[in-house]
């Protein structure tokens, strides 16, 4: 508050100061007078010059600024220049002598008296024009501006009133006008008591005469200024008021003077005299004489309406009510101006908008209703005077109408309705569409109340306001109304209803202009058709289908808008298929469906009338691509809610003749005849499905829908039923039209189409085609040999594409389907292949089709050497671990070692060349590799940032330089020389070329890890290419009931050599010599195998002494004891668990009868001739002497040899030689010999006597037999006991199951002796027995060297077979561990024991277990009930059948077959049968759920075994998709749903979880018949089985999974290090002990050591 009075002070003192420097008010301060002299006098007369005067004068004035002039003499000084202000004086000189004067009266004002009188006369009489604003500016002087009249109050007001007319006929700036009615408002303002009415009166008329002469010479604003004063200080005469009023009304129509003009006006209604005032613009309205005078008529218009209706404005003390104005507003009417039949209507619209229209009175509401009638009429009539202003006057009737109804509407309204109704009836085209859609609806409530002439009367509303109005939402309004009609009335008048009413509206709706109103009504026709059965619906159907077609008729462009009633049109002919396919009658679908093929046909002839449109053929084609058809040919939909598809039981497909498919119901018709229809069913030709589709695809521009199109396609695909039509070359005609379009697919195709995302390329539309092709697979066997040929042909083509996975992926079922013409079209496809990149992509593609390829002889039977280097050169690049994942490259040597088995043995040896060399340069390469990143992360440690980063991009280039390196494959013999590059890509042969392929993903980055992975991964390839470079073999050897009695009691060793581990076992028996060179047992048993009695001892040869007679044997034990020092059993390649099971007695009394010999000869320790190991006795020369058998466990599987010693041995001996073991079987069945041998072996102490001298029996001879050899190619020699060469016969093989047995035996007379069944004997580690120490040998008996007794040991035949003096050359054994290739000897012992059971437990064949589950009808989310099926269909039962072959699980051999952990015992607790596949390398067992017994509610004792699998098999015929997460277990990562179609389709998806699909990589679905299903789920379910082992096993551990070859690898590897550290012990404590190591040491029994 204190700053605002500093402020206002300083103000005041500033204002002082001011006036001070100017002097105005300084005189008072003067003491002094001013003296007007004689000399100042006489300057100023008139004997001196004008302009000398005239300078006095001013001098003067300035002089007397600061002094007092005396009054009398200031009246002297005037009188002495007046001569000056004559006319005739100059124009300067006269407003000088003004200005003079007017300054000095503004410095001597406070003391004039008769002065002020002298120069207002001198005003008054100088009437000189040009001198007017001086002369206002002299009287302003001297009247302060109007304030101060004193001494001259009466004479002001006359002289201001006189000047007036003067001054209004001046220019508004600088004319003297402004500022004499400036100070004539001022005089007014604080003298109006000096003011006489008269005066007002001639101010009124004055100004009001020169506004209506001339407006634009008239300063307005002062005029209204002067009035509103006048009006404020002095009442105004009644003269001056009908001036004032028509004033004020002309220059309320000038917008910048209407409010000041109304406010004039307003103060005036304000007042006593504001009823007359209102009287006079009422009578200035209605004379006829101002008719033409529109501002004036106007103007008294808004006056009058707005005093009185103007809301805020309104003057409240005028009692008139609104009614009172509305004569003269109907008189306003009669001129001829628009501007105030404009005025009226707007008035009026504010009187009926206003709160004063509730005031009106039931006569004043027709006096205005009749105003708005006569306005409306005059303004649609466009005739003078409203041809200007006629919509101006429209919409403001309009709005009153509107606010009518308002008032109608909230009770305010005392009119008459019915006179409203004609008013709003007449008005109604210019109404707001709101009120007459209210109108509308309020006449649709009567209508629907008014039961007898409801029709009629709703006729007459649709031709009122949908036929003869085009205002869009009123006509919508009306289609509202039309249904709710409809929905109302159908269920009683429907057909009258559509006849009378709907028909003919929609008559002109395929012309109709308006595309809102024609959406609309197509929307409510659809709702029509929908919902209607009587026959007018097909009327209906058919105006929609002229809507439909009618662009396409006329032939021209959409317009904005038509698209929306074309799109309703489409989606209603979608509705009504999907409302009337189950339903009667079947015309009404069947016409939806025509008019939709009959539409397709015509846009994709004329494409272009619609091809921006793609929303209108959207719905017609994926309804289309949406039809099915089940086995009975019923026609279906699916459900838009649930999306089950929904047959009817009406409408049936016209086909041909086919049967129904395997597992489905049969068709109603029967023996080959067709099918009957019934009297409520329709058949109808669905081939135009196919040839629309084709259409599409062929011509269909819009990219968005030809993607979709191209999507959905194969779904159609899978409906067997509806593709094959009635027509037989309807899918050679479909399949031809999608190879032509995989040639069409090109950049300019592309470029041609519309709507095409930015980052969309060519092979983005590919991807999309070559699925069709792949579902098109399925339909071989309706189409033609070429057609198949151009197929695969078409999917080879896209191998050049960014599509390459997908067209591996369809070829892989073009094999399992076509094979014939995939057998003619291989070479090419080989070839197209060899241009592939290897890349990630592709890489389990290209091995899945490779791998299903060996699964079809039919494919390859004529492949010749170069086509099997194809194959490897394909697969090669794919083996390179620091570029593929362990899946990848382990599948990729799977590959390879199949397709080397496949491979003819005469190319063998050529394709080990190529393969080495490919595996030694991937090898290479990632060695490489390593070394420059250890390289560039040393560089990288010592500089600084941006050169490590350097350094890391220059790395990065040159691995991808030398990923870019090509190679060249050519098919050709100079292939099998150069190597593969699979480091790199393939050489691309391709002409042309195709996109480019894409960035390569991230490198795997190479550890010492993967190094070793590979160089294991290699070992095992080599491996198994050297086990069958030669020939086939069996992965495990299988030992005769002949060896095993050979090898029985003899001593074995195990020895490991680079990877193999060696096991030599030699024949037993070394018991002294009884008779011929044969010790007791062996003679007794060769007595035994030449008679049926009871056997005899030959008689002694001549020169042969006599042996002196043993001594009886110590009776036989019990078999408990003897089977003690029996070899326990161990199997040579099989898991080993247990002991073979005993098939008979025989085998038992073989047994017993070998341990009591080994018995007998044991119980005789002081005999000479007695001992088990070489040094016991003389030297035995019986039959089992000499025997080996030579077992090779390597990562590829295990070979044994049986092999006999040839060479005499150093003995000087009369006895005979040494007989052959051929000759103790006799002539005759090999049974025959086996059970007389074992008749002698059960009295061990009886068959130990000498037989009596008095039964001589002489020794048949030998008879003549031959050897079976295991080789063909050539038959050996042998000699006989004559010393000839005997010509051995060739070999016979016979085979049984999957498993060879090989004859050893031939008889002379050429009868074959059957096989032995009998379990192979193997001999437990922990009871061999062991060759005696040298320190308890005893002394020679008969004078010769000990080495003249040793017999065959296993140590012999190593050194034989596989020492070599310069193993030993090199400086050995204490320094560096031993070399791969040094031989180790296994030591005797539990350990060696339970290292080689566990090695024989990694089977050299590949072993899977897959669950097989199946899903029944609403079974897809229950696994309970899934794992209770007991059954399944004849699909499922006949997919099982393909799946393998069935083995009885209590006949299966535990070690030939794998069977996964299920039950072989008799309980049969996992039932009796099971399914297994099986081949070369590989063992399947399938869990099979419904082939086991359900045992409780849970089926725990299944899910024991399926919920332990990695991969499931399930077979479902639920309807609905099926999840893998249905079965809850720990593992079970993989499931390959088997989904069955109809006419023996199935459809095949792979479902993986967690990051196994990372790994795998197969989410393609397949179409593939019944005949080749199980083969390609299978296959799947193999390739998923070892990508989920290599995911359990981890692929980032220490020994990733790769194959059972590679875990045997493994096994040796660790045995071969630990044998290898053990001996390096030993070695290192003979040096500490002294002993010699001379580092040239050729000392080989190291090597026993």
């Amino acid at each position: 508050m204190s700053k605002e009075k500093d402020k206002h002070f300083q103000d005041k003192l500033k204002k002082f100061f001011k006036h001070n420097r100017d002097g105005s008010n300084y005189s008072q301060y003067l003491s002094q007078p001013f003296e007007y002299t004689a000399d100042l006098q006489q300057s100023l007369r008139s004997h001196s010059q004008p302009g000398t005067r005239v300078r006095a004068l001013q001098d003067l004035v300035e002089r007397v600024r600061r002094q007092r002039l005396d009054d009398l003499q200031l009246v002297s000084l005037v009188a002495d220049v007046a001569d000056l202000l004559e006319p005739t004086a100059a124009r300067d000189t006269r407003q000088a002598v003004l200005a003079a004067l007017t300054a000095l009266v503004a410095g001597q004002l406070e003391h004039m008296t008769a002065a002020k009188e002298e120069l207002l006369g001198l005003v008054d009489r100088h009437n000189v024009a040009e001198d007017l604003l001086p002369r206002v500016r002299l009287l302003s002087a001297l009247t302060e501006n109007g304030r101060n009249l004193t001494y001259i109050e009466e004479e002001v007001p006359s002289l201001l009133v006189r000047l007036l007319p003067e001054a209004l006929l001046q220019p508004v700036a600088g004319g003297g006008q402004r500022e004499l009615l400036t100070l004539l408002q001022n005089t007014v303002k604080f003298n109006a008591a000096y003011v006489e009415p008269e005066h007002v009166r001639r101010c009124v008329e004055l100004v009001y005469e020169r506004a209506a002469a001339e407006p634009g010479g008239l300063d307005t604003a002062s005029c209204l200024s002067l009035l509103d004063v006048i009006l404020c200080y002095r009442d105004l005469p009644r003269g001056a008021l009908v001036r004032l009023s028509a004033l004020l009304a002309r220059l309320v129509c000038r917008p910048e003077h209407a409010k000041h003009a109304w406010r004039i006006m307003r103060n005036l209604l304000g007042t006593s005299m504001g009823p007359v005032t209102l009287q006079v613009l009422t009578d200035i309205i209605m004379n006829r004489s101002n008719a033409n005078d529109a501002p004036l008529l106007k103007g008294c218009v808004f006056f009058g309406a707005t005093a009185l209706w103007g809301g805020e404005e309104r003057v409240a003390s005028l009692l008139h009510r609104p009614g009172a104005l509305l004569p003269a507003l109907a008189a306003a009417l009669d001129s001829p101006q628009p501007a105030v039949w404009h005025e009226v209507a707007l008035e009026l619209r504010r009187l009926v908008s206003g709160p004063q229209a509730g005031e009106l009175l039931p006569h004043a509401w027709d006096a205005l209703l009749d105003l708005v009638d006569r306005l409306y009429g005059e303004a649609v009539s466009g005739r003078p005077p409203l041809a200007q202003a006629a919509q101006q006057v429209r919409a403001h009737l309009a709005a009153l109408l509107a606010a009518i109804e308002q008032l109608v509407a909230a009770g305010r309204f005392s009119g008459d309705d019915a006179r409203l109704a004609q008013t709003l009836e007449l008005c109604a085209a210019d109404r707001p569409e709101a009120n007459v859609v209210a109108t509308v609806r309020d006449t649709a409530d009567r209508l629907l109340t008014y039961r007898y002439t409801w029709l009629p009367e709703l006729r007459q509303l649709v031709a009122r306001y949908f036929e003869r109005e085009r205002r869009t939402a009123v006509r919508l309004a009306v289609c509202d109304v039309l249904q709710r009609v409809w929905d109302g009335f159908r269920s009683l008048e429907a057909g009258p209803l559509l006849e009378t009413v709907l028909l003919p509206a929609a008559a002109g709706l395929p012309a109709e202009p308006d595309p809102l109103v024609r959406a609309r009504l197509v929307s409510l026709l659809v709702r029509v058709a929908c919902t209607c059965r009587s026959p007018h619906c097909l009327e209906v159907m058919t105006v929609l289908e002229k809507v439909l077609n009618a662009p396409l008729e006329a032939g021209r462009p959409l317009a904005a808008g038509e698209v929306a009633a074309l799109v309703a049109a489409a989606e209603g002919f979608c509705e009504l298929l999907s409302i009337h396919l189950d339903s009667l009658p079947s015309a009404l679908a069947v016409k939806a469906y025509r008019a939709m093929v009959d539409h397709l046909g015509r846009h994709y002839t004329t494409p272009e009338v619609l091809l921006a449109a793609s929303e209108v053929r959207e719905p017609l084609l994926l309804t289309l691509l949406s039809l099915r058809v089940d086995c009975r040919e019923q026609i279906g939909l699916p459900d838009p809610a649930t999306g089950v598809v929904r047959f009817s039981p009406h409408l049936l497909a016209e086909q041909r003749n086919a049967d129904a498919p395997a597992g489905g119901p049969a068709p109603a018709a029967t023996d080959g005849a067709p099918h009957k229809l019934g009297p409520s069913e329709t058949r109808v030709s669905l081939a135009g499905v196919c040839l629309t589709v084709i259409s599409a695809l062929r011509h269909e521009r819009d990219f968005a829908l030809l993607s979709e199109l191209l999507r959905r396609v194969p779904r159609l695909l899978e409906n067997k039923a509806l593709v094959v039509s009635e027509h037989g070359a309807d899918v050679d005609y479909f399949a031809q039209a999608m190879c032509q379009l995989t040639a069409d697919i090109t950049p300019a195709l592309c470029s041609r189409l519309v709507n095409v995302p930015a980052d969309v390329k060519t092979s983005d539309l590919q991807s999309l085609v070559y699925p069709i092709l792949v579902s098109l697979t399925s339909y071989h066997g309706h189409m033609s040999m070429p057609m198949h040929r151009r197929l695969i042909g078409s999917l080879e083509s896209g191998l050049r594409s960014r599509c390459a996975p997908q067209c591996m992926t369809a070829l892989t079922v073009c094999a399992l389907g076509m094979r014939e013409a995939m057998a003619k079209v291989i070479h090419d496809v080989l070839f197209g292949m060899s241009k592939l990149s290897a890349t990630v992509a592709m890489g389990n593609s290209v091995l899945e089709f490779i791998s299903t390829l060996i699964r079809i002889p039919k494919v390859y039977s004529c492949f010749n050497e170069e086509k099997y280097m194809s194959i490897f050169a394909i697969v090669l690049p794919y083996t390179n671990p620091a570029k593929f994942n362990h899946y990848i490259v382990s599948l990729a040597h799977h590959v390879i070692a199949m397709w080397f088995l496949k491979c003819r043995v005469k190319y063998r040896r050529g394709v080990v060349k190529y393969i080495i060399k490919g595996l030694k340069t991937n090898f290479s390469s990632i060695q490489e590799l390593l070394r420059q990143q250890q390289a560039s992360k040393q560089a990288a440690d010592n500089e600084d940032s941006s050169n490590r980063r350097r350094s890391s991009s220059l790395s990065d280039r040159a691995s991808q330089a030398r990923g870019r390196e090509t190679r060249t494959f050519s098919l050709s013999r100079r292939a099998q020389e150069t190597p593969p590059d699979p480091g790199g890509r393939r050489g691309s042969l391709a002409v042309g070329g195709g996109p480019p392929p894409p960035p390569p993903p991230p490198p795997i980055p190479v550890t010492e890890e993967l190094i070793k992975f590979h160089r294991e991964l290699t070992e095992t390839c080599v491996d198994l290419m050297s086990r069958y470079t030669g020939a086939n073999f069996a992965v495990l050897p299988e030992r005769t009931a002949v060896m095993e009695l050979l090898l029985a009691g003899g001593l074995s060793n195990t020895w490991v050599i680079g990877n193999r581990l060696v096991t030599i076992t030699v024949g037993g028996c070394g018991g002294t010599v009884f008779r011929r060179a044969l010790c007791e047992r062996c003679y007794n048993l060769c007595c035994a195998g030449l008679t049926d009695d009871t056997p005899t001892s030959p008689p002694p040869e001549p020169d042969t002494p006599q042996p002196q007679p043993q001594p009886p044997a110590a009776p036989s034990a019990p078999l408990e004891v003897r089977r003690r020092h029996i070899s326990t059993p161990v199997g040579r390649g099989a898991p080993v668990a247990e002991s073979p099971p005993l098939r008979d007695d025989s085998q038992l009394k073989v047994r017993a009868a070998a341990a009591a010999a080994a018995a007998a000869a044991g119980d005789q320790p002081n005999s000479p001739g007695t001992g088990a190991g070489p040094g016991g006795g003389r030297l035995c020369s019986c039959w089992c002497q000499g025997w080996a058998e030579v077992l090779v466990r390597r990562p590829s599987g295990n070979m044994a040899w049986m092999t006999r010693l040839e060479n005499r041995q150093l003995v000087d001996s009369d006895e005979l030689p040494l007989p052959d073991l051929l000759s103790l079987i006799a002539p005759g069945t090999a049974d025959q010999t086996m059970e007389k041998l074992l008749k002698q072996t059960e009295s061990p102490a009886e068959s130990a006597t000498s037989p009596p001298a008095s039964a001589p029996v002489s020794p048949p001879a030998p008879p003549e037999i031959s050897i079976i050899q295991e080789d063909g190619d050539g038959a050996g020699e042998t000699p006989d006991e004559g010393g000839g060469p005997r010509r051995l016969l060739p070999l016979s093989r016979t085979r049984s199951g999957e498993t060879r047995r090989h004859s050893l035996f031939k008889s002379v007379s050429g009868s074959q002796m059957p096989p032995q069944s009998s379990p192979r004997l193997g001999r437990d580690r922990s009871h061999t027995i062991s060759v005696m120490s040298p320190t308890r040998r005893a002394p020679p008996a008969d004078g010769l060297g000990e080495d003249g007794r040793l017999g065959l040991l296993p140590e012999q035949v190593l050194l034989q077979l596989f020492h070599s003096p310069e193993l030993d050359a090199r400086e050995p054994y204490p320094e560096p561990a031993p070399a791969n290739c040094d031989v180790l000897l296994l030591e005797n012992g539990p350990e060696t024991e339970r290292t080689l059971a566990v090695f024989d437990r990694i089977t050299p064949m590949e072993t899977h277990k897959i669950g097989v589950l199946y899903v029944g009808a609403g079974q897809a989310g229950d696994e309970p009930a899934i794992l209770r099926n007991q059954c399944g269909s004849t699909r499922y039962n006949q997919f099982l059948k393909g799946l393998g072959h069935l083995v009885e699980l209590t006949e299966a051999h535990p070690k030939k077959t794998f069977l996964a952990g299920l039950d072989r015992s008799e309980k049969r607790s996992d039932g009796r049968f099971a399914i297994m596949w099986e081949d070369d390398l590989m063992q399947v067992l399938f869990h099979v759920a419904t082939m086991m017994p359900t045992v409780d509610e849970r089926c725990n004792n299944k899910k024991m075994h399926i919920g332990n699998d990695f991969v499931l098999i399930v077979y479902n015929e639920s309807g609905q998709p099926f999840n893998i997460t249905s079965i809850r277990a720990q593992f079970c990562y993989a499931g390959v749903v088997v989904e069955p179609l109809d006419h023996g389709t199935n459809r095949i998806v792979v479902t993986t979880k967690g990051k196994l699909q990372e790994l795998f990589g197969h989410t393609e679905v397949t179409l593939v018949s019944d005949q080749n299903v199980a083969a390609m789920a299978r296959q799947l379910a193999l390739h998923a089985n070892l990508a989920s082992l290599i995911q359990q096993r981890g692929v980032a551990g220490p020994d990733p999974y790769a194959s059972n070859w590679l875990e045997r690898l493994r096994h040796i590897k660790r045995v071969r290090r630990r044998v290898a550290d053990a001996r390096q012990r030993r070695l290192q404590e003979r040096r500490k002990a002294g002993e010699d190591m001379a580092p040239h040491s050729v000392d080989f029994t190291q090597l026993l050591e």
